[in-house]
């Protein structure tokens, strides 16, 4: 990451570009004391420290009353507020690519996953949710990520209300770069948006929905992926790659099959988990479920001759990263659920909060990426200790905010890798031997 730019890039973004876009929005109408930047450093600031803080304490900092600052959280407030982190999400920081085996084989490794943000009731027409089902209620904030993994940068962050399909969410995301290999979960299977990427040369690796149908090369009916994969069981295989599959039943996509064969105690618990599953929603559990939790079953377009079937099931664990990201955002970050009811607060806490978070994903870059093989929860810990300091220096002389995070970047690279672990080997470990085969099995999830 280059340093430099990245201390123009929060000195402008915390100061005259925050001020230019208060008064775009309305929220700043004249000139006086309070500044669309002031306010901006002030509740970021409070926010890194105590996500939960109260009216009060967020208006300790710009000297307002609790009542002054309550009436500014308006609707002028959440246009600035969505329009800094716009402004932001318009740059990307990312570290070194990490060198590795198998991922160097492509043009960038990019994820995706969504997460849902509570909104009160209230703003159930802008952002309507899905009931109880989701957690949000009648109004919730579907935020989509995409990462791209080898440089740990935020590629691409978009809202939408919690109603929204997943694969329409990515649809809408910018296309990705042939070359690259893209990352897919089970809410992202969309045969016709897969086609098309295949198409257009970008690599996929996702998972396959319960009722997907698949038709082998040379057979002319397609068939239940669950009834081909009972099959495979009852002859005794335990690892099945085939090429020239066609999955989908109203859309279609050619690619290739790996399915391997779970442990029989993974097995059991996957079978545990899903009875449980079932008795919760008071639905009986089907053949297909069962036998689903036999297999872990991937499709996509990778030729065998790039990554062998262990080889796709190692990088598609890669996925979890993105899965820490968000549990990141929410946990440590303060956006699991608001203390207060008000709509339009509520709406500018998670601008602000999800700006925070993008902020110290650069700030954690420096370094460098999540395969980087330090301890990222360590790593963590430091960013937000000089988070506060650097929030401070932001209206000061760009020099001392450059000595700040030149200092930032010392103490990150300063950090010892982690111990090697033979079971269950963290993804930098796993992918750092320049072996094209892993050392040992991968284990699978229960």
């Amino acid at each position: 990451m280059h340093l430099i730019r990245l201390v123009g890039c929060l000195q402008a973004l915390f100061t005259t570009r925050a001020d230019e876009l208060a008064l775009a929005a309305g929220f700043i109408r004249r000139r006086h004391a309070l500044t669309g930047s002031a306010f901006l450093r002030a509740v970021s600031s409070v926010w890194n420290i105590k996500p939960d803080a109260s009216y009060e304490r967020l208006a300790l900092p710009l000297g307002l009353s609790k009542q002054s600052l309550f009436n500014r959280f308006n609707p002028r407030a959440v246009s600035f507020c969505r329009d800094v982190l716009g402004e932001a999400l318009g740059h990307f920081f990312g570290a070194d690519a990490a060198v590795t085996p198998l991922l160097g084989r492509f043009g960038g490794v990019y994820l995706d996953d969504c997460t849902q943000l509570p909104l009160p009731n209230a703003c159930a027409d802008r952002f309507p949710g899905c009931g109880s089902y989701s957690g949000c209620g009648k109004a919730g904030m579907k935020v989509f990520v995409r990462l791209e993994l080898r440089t740990g940068g935020i590629a691409h962050m978009d809202f939408h209300p919690a109603r929204a399909a997943d694969a329409n969410i990515v649809n809408a995301a910018p296309e990705l770069p042939p070359g690259s290999l893209h990352l897919a979960d089970l809410g992202f299977a969309d045969f016709d948006a897969m086609r098309q990427e295949m198409d257009r040369g970008v690599f996929r690796i996702s998972r396959l929905p319960l009722h997907t149908t698949i038709r082998l090369d040379g057979q002319q009916d397609a068939r239940p992926l669950a009834e081909m994969l009972a099959r495979w069981r009852r002859q005794g295989l335990a690892r099945v790659d085939l090429g020239g599959v066609t999955a989908g039943q109203k859309h279609h996509a050619a690619g290739r099959l790996v399915a391997l064969a779970c442990p029989e105690d993974v097995a059991r618990q996957r079978l545990r988990k899903a009875a449980e599953n079932a008795r919760r929603r008071c639905k009986p559990l089907s053949e297909r479920q069962k036998e689903m939790c036999y297999w872990q079953v991937l499709f996509g377009n990778v030729p065998a001759d790039q990554l062998s079937a262990e080889q796709v099931w190692q990088v598609y664990r890669l996925r979890w990263q993105i899965e820490l990201l968000l549990k990141r955002f929410k946990s440590h970050g303060g956006l699991r659920r608001s203390s207060c009811e008000k709509p339009d607060r509520v709406e500018c806490e998670w601008y602000v909060k999800l700006l925070l978070q993008l902020v110290k994903n650069w700030l954690r870059l420096l370094g460098g990426g999540p395969l980087y093989g330090v301890n990222q929860v360590l790593l963590g810990e430091v960013v937000t200790e000089y988070a506060r300091g650097i929030f401070a220096a932001l209206d000061g002389p760009v020099t001392r905010l450059r000595r700040l995070l030149g200092r930032l970047q010392r103490d990150l690279r300063n950090l010892r890798p982690r111990t090697s672990r033979r079971k269950r080997p963290p993804a930098s470990q796993a992918f750092a031997a320049p072996t094209a085969e892993p050392a040992s099995p991968t284990p699978f999830p229960a």
